[in-house]
């Protein structure tokens, strides 16, 4: 019989169904993110997107963060702009293939400092404003869905 050390297998941390995540470019601290292993992709709650143009006709993305509307947020967060975005096509929770958005930002979950990229969603309707899908977390952690917040924040 093979031992299992239950906090760390293969170096990933077990981490549960939600974590506080925070993304330190925008400001933002703490915020509860529901962890979604269906999931392929990250989402962030944004809204008032649009893409314009810089003074040097270089495409930017403007869009705000976590709407205040949604339970689950406490605070009103900034506008933001980006040049490190693009499209794709995703396949929602309903069934729909929605084009959106997609940055790369930094992020912390616990302890740990990454990179990568959240689809830009309207969450408002949705318990938690973001959403860890398997791509981010798969090199990284293991999931305990009868678990929540086993990081520090």
């Amino acid at each position: 019989m093979m031992y299992v050390d239950m906090n760390i297998k293969n170096n990933k941390k077990i981490i549960g169904r939600l974590e506080y995540i925070s993304f330190p470019d925008f400001g933002i601290k703490d915020i509860v993110a529901k962890i979604d292993t269906g999931a392929y992709t990250a989402s962030i709650d944004a809204y008032e997107i649009k893409e314009i143009t810089d003074s040097e006709n270089i495409p930017v993305l403007h869009f705000k963060l976590l709407n205040k509307s949604h339970i689950n947020v406490k605070e009103r967060y900034g506008e933001y702009y980006t040049h490190d975005f693009y499209k794709k096509k995703v396949k929602s929770s309903d069934g729909n293939v929605q084009n959106r958005y997609v940055i790369r930002c930094r992020f912390n979950l616990g302890q740990n400092n990454f990179s990568g990229h959240f689809t830009l969603a309207d969450r408002k309707d949705m318990r938690y404003p973001v959403l860890l899908g398997r791509k981010i977390i798969k090199n990284n952690f293991l999931v305990d869905v009868s678990k929540t917040f086993l990081l520090k924040k």
